[in-house]
C-alpha cells in the first residue's frame, strides 16, 4: 500500500487553471497516469499525467531534466507505450515520481523548465491508449446481482450457488477485452 503523503493534500494549489477545484475530474491532488499522443498524429505513444483539462507530458518534462533521483528513474521507465516498466519498479519509485510531479504542478506559475504551452496537452487534443499490457487476469463476480444474472444464463434453475456468500466466484477474463474507455466495440449477439 502506498502511504498518503503531501501529494494528497486537498488544499494544494496549482498554476494549471482549474486544477485547484477538488470537485473537478483531475485536481492537483489526484494526478492519474495515462498513455497518450496528440490526436490525428503518428507521434509515439507516451506517458502523461492528467491535470484539470490537460495532460502533463512526462517525456517532455524528463527531457527538460525536471526529475532527479528515484523520480528520474521512474520517469525513465515511462518512456515507452505502456506503464509496465514503471509498475515493475515498485511503490518507492511511484511515490517519488508522484511527489516530483505534484511539486512541478504547484504554485501560481510554472517552474523554470516547464513550458505550459507545449508540455500540457489539452485532453480534447489527445487520444488515449491502454496504460499497461494485460497478459492475463482473473475477474470476480463483485456483487450478488452480477453473480445471479450471469448464473441465470448458464444455470436458470440455480442461478446463485449456495456457496456464493462464503466463497468468492472468479472466472478467467479475456485480456483482449480490455480497452480504453470510449473505444467502439461490437457487442456479441446473445
Amino acid at each position: 500500500m502506498i502511504d498518503i503523503n503531501e501529494t494528497h493534500d486537498p488544499h494544494l494549489r496549482s498554476w494549471v487553471a482549474g486544477a485547484d477545484d477538488p470537485a473537478g475530474d483531475f485536481p492537483i491532488h489526484k494526478l492519474p497516469f495515462g498513455i497518450f499522443r496528440r490526436r490525428g498524429t503518428d507521434e509515439a505513444w507516451r506517458s502523461g499525467v492528467a491535470i484539470d483539462t490537460g495532460i502533463l507530458d512526462l517525456a517532455s518534462c524528463r527531457a527538460s531534466g525536471l526529475f532527479d533521483g528515484l523520480a528520474a528513474e521512474a520517469a525513465a521507465a515511462c518512456t515507452g507505450p505502456r506503464l509496465n516498466p514503471l509498475l515493475a519498479l515498485g511503490p518507492s519509485h511511484w511515490s517519488a515520481l508522484r511527489l516530483a510531479l505534484s511539486r512541478l504542478l504547484r504554485g501560481d506559475r510554472p517552474p523554470s523548465g516547464v513550458d505550459a504551452a507545449t508540455q500540457v496537452v489539452p485532453i480534447t487534443a489527445a487520444e488515449l491508449a491502454l496504460l499497461i499490457s494485460v497478459g492475463d487476469y482473473t475477474d470476480f463476480f463483485a456483487s450478488i446481482d452480477h453473480a445471479a444474472h450471469a448464473g441465470a444464463l448458464v444455470r436458470p434453475d440455480l442461478p446463485l450457488p449456495p456457496s456464493y456468500r462464503h466463497l468468492p466466484i472468479a472466472y478467467h477474463g479475456r485480456a483482449s477485452t480490455v480497452m480504453v474507455s470510449g473505444t467502439e466495440c461490437r457487442r456479441p449477439r446473445g
